[in-house]
């Protein structure tokens, strides 16, 4: 196996720009098909619904996602405080609101 080379060109630039321009549920027309095909008479409904949790997830809610999914925001156990006092307690940061 070769060593990494630091003068590789390739970055991930293009697929952070496509990922935070796409539209979950907008831009699948896979899972369009699939809610119309069984959403029956509510389709209309169903849809309009999706569109509008889609623009949430797709954009807000997955930069939150990314942020609490780094190794430093995840939730830890603190067994005790500055005291050295026995404590069970659950700390989660900021991110995981």
């Amino acid at each position: 196996m070769s060593p990494a080379d630091r003068d590789n060109p390739y970055t991930f630039d293009t697929f952070v720009q496509m990922r935070n321009q796409t539209d979950y549920y907008g831009d699948d027309p896979f899972i369009q098909q699939v809610v119309q095909h069984f959403s029956g008479e509510k389709r209309q409904q169903v849809d309009e619904a999706a569109r509008r949790l889609s623009a949430k997830a797709s954009f807000r809610w997955r930069d939150f996602a990314d942020e609490a999914a780094r190794p430093e925001n995840r939730p830890s156990v603190l067994n005790y405080n500055d005291h050295n006092n026995r404590i069970v307690r659950i700390v989660r940061p900021w991110s995981h609101g």
